[in-house]
């Protein structure tokens, strides 16, 4: 390999391990005391705060709320008027890298934001405004479908990301089909139901809300907004898991991620061009050229597609079978389905920061061409921000310093998540040793997890450095 990282990968790896087994050590022996009963709760909910709280004013909630329809609107117009360049429109900067990735960092922060702002409650209220009743459902929601629908609309998003064209004009026509498919659901099923259970980004958002130090509530009379500070993390291990999809939908936030850092890598590509062809080709007989390269063509995309759809079966699979382990070593006869729900939140740490550092150096590469889209948002030539038309050299990333931070985010995101799990285990069993024996499995998995994160951050950073090389 042409490009090679400051240190071979195996030492990262057993430095990350051996820290991990270290924290892994330090947690349960400071962290010793079973938690049976929880904090006592506030008027908004949850866990007793940190001791401030307030109401969120109505002005900055109009302003945030119109701001957010106000985009959304915009990047609909961009993609169905605009340039077809997807460079030079500003529609697929705004969903793509401000929205899904700017706003997600800053949801970790600052809480769910989202539930305030959705542009698309925003859309049911103008329609009720206008006189359809929403507040009625016309179906009963069926409870066994749980938050699939939010999950098959996340694996939608995803196989708009990797499969499709990227283009301004089917992102808009996709944000117009996805704005109708909430109306409709909740016309049919009742706005409440369908906003928690068939919305994807609201269902996104919040649980990346629940690491954040602040949380937002509506009041019981559903007059204003509240805000409350709480420990970082601790929405993790408060916030009910009432269905057993959420588990898959957690999972998925984390095998996508790494789906896309991995599909197009060499070692993926060989598996099929090198190993399954060679498996498959027998299958279909003599057959001419021509046929030949259409079925090989065909097979390398459902091997591509399927691919998505595998992966998230793999980590269900392992991480079930973790359960089930830690169940059996602990010797405790909660179902297996419960337990895994019960941790499945521990793992959001993770799938955020693989988020991070798989789209970092694309975040900052866009960010820097936001001030020219938003002179010309509709790529027609414009500048209304008067910016100079000299094209500027960017200076290059710093790979290795690069690769480091993303490394210690890494780390930092294992390392949170295994104090979480372990202060979920405390909630969940009643002694210490119960508490602990059931975290043995689980650090194993992180230390897997791990592993497998750093590999396919080399490779990713190994193809990056490729493309700027060739």
């Amino acid at each position: 390999m042409a490009y090679v990282l400051p240190i071979p990968i195996w030492i990262y790896m057993y430095a990350c391990m051996a820290m991990l087994v270290v924290s892994f050590a330090a947690i349960g022996y400071f962290f010793a005391t079973p938690v049976a009963v929880s904090l006592p709760a506030t008027s908004l909910g949850g866990t007793a705060s940190m001791g401030y709280s307030g109401a969120v004013a109505p002005s900055a909630i109009f302003m945030l709320r119109s701001g957010a329809a106000g985009l959304l609107i915009l990047t609909i117009i961009a993609g169905l008027i605009g340039s077809k360049d997807p460079i030079v429109n500003i529609n697929m900067t705004l969903f793509w890298v401000l929205f899904l990735l700017a706003f997600a960092y800053l949801t970790a922060i600052v809480g769910d934001l989202f539930a305030i702002t959705s542009p698309w409650e925003t859309l049911l209220d103008v329609c009720e405004k206008c006189g359809l009743n929403l507040s009625k459902a016309r179906l009963s929601y069926p409870e066994p479908l749980g938050y699939l629908p939010a999950l098959v609309w996340y694996i939608g998003l995803i196989w708009l990301e990797l499969f499709t064209e990227q283009s301004p004009f089917i992102l808009a026509n996709a944000l117009l089909v996805y704005s109708a498919i909430v109306l409709t659901g909740a016309w049919l099923f009742g706005r409440a139901t369908w906003l928690r259970y068939g919305e994807f980004f609201g269902l996104f958002f919040r649980l990346i809300g629940s690491m954040a130090p602040v949380a937002y509530a509506r009041t019981p009379d559903q007059s204003e907004w509240q805000w409350r500070l709480r420990p970082p993390f601790s929405g993790i291990v408060e916030d009910p898991k009432e269905h057993r999809t959420l588990l898959l939908f957690v999972l998925f936030m984390l095998s996508s991620t790494i789906y896309d850092g991995l599909h197009d890598t060499q070692i993926w590509l060989d598996i099929y061009w090198k190993h399954l062809l060679q498996l498959i080709e027998p299958l279909w007989g003599a057959v001419d050229p021509k046929t030949r390269s259409t079925l090989i063509i065909t097979w390398h995309t459902v091997y591509q597609r399927s691919g998505l759809i595998l992966l998230l079966a793999l980590y269900v699979g392992i991480y079930l079978s973790v359960i089930a382990a830690a169940k059996k070593i602990a010797g405790i006869k909660i179902p297996v389905g419960r337990l895994a729900l019960r941790f499945a939140y521990s793992l959001i740490p993770i799938a955020f920061v693989y988020n991070i550092t798989h789209y970092f150096t694309f975040l900052v590469t866009q960010m820097r061409a936001l001030p020219s889209l938003i002179s010309d948002p509709f790529g027609f030539g414009w500048n209304l921000l008067h910016l100079s038309r000299a094209p500027e050299q960017m200076p290059l990333l710093d790979m290795a310093l690069i690769w480091h931070t993303e490394v210690a985010l890494i780390l930092i995101g294992h390392l949170v998540s295994v104090c979480v799990a372990h202060r979920i285990s405390l909630r969940v069993f009643q002694s210490r040793r119960q508490a602990l024996l059931t975290q043995v499995p689980v650090l194993i998995l992180m230390m897997v997890y791990t592993s497998v994160g750093l590999w396919i951050l080399s490779l990713h950073l190994s193809q990056r450095l490729a493309d700027v090389g060739g």
